[in-house]
């Protein structure tokens, strides 16, 4: 009876450790995956950062460019724009285009 008291306190001890060692390697894994999605958190922070300062600066680009739009070119700009964009010239102009 003593032999199978002490079979059954060692069995005990080693149902113990496995959960314990169960318990321990569950406990990394977690551990793991937890600082992977935290270093991903990280990089969806800092890309929704850049996007949002992103987004700021084309509304601000956008509002200058409906404010020009508003705005009727004056006589300047609107030569400049013909000579520049579409190479535009009064007829009484000679128009050099130098070699390449």
């Amino acid at each position: 009876m003593a032999k199978q008291h002490i079979r059954e306190k060692r069995a005990g001890k080693r149902s113990v450790r496995l959960i314990v060692i169960f318990a321990l390697i569950l406990a990394a894994v977690l551990t793991i995956r937890v600082i992977g999605l935290y270093r991903e958190n990280q990089d969806l922070s800092y890309k929704i950062e850049a996007l949002k300062e992103n987004v700021e600066r084309v509304s601000e680009e956008h509002k200058e460019l409906e404010e020009r739009r508003s705005k009727p070119l004056s006589d300047e700009e609107m030569l400049r724009l013909a000579r520049d964009r579409f190479g535009l010239a009064f007829p009484n102009e000679i128009i050099l285009v130098p070699e390449e």
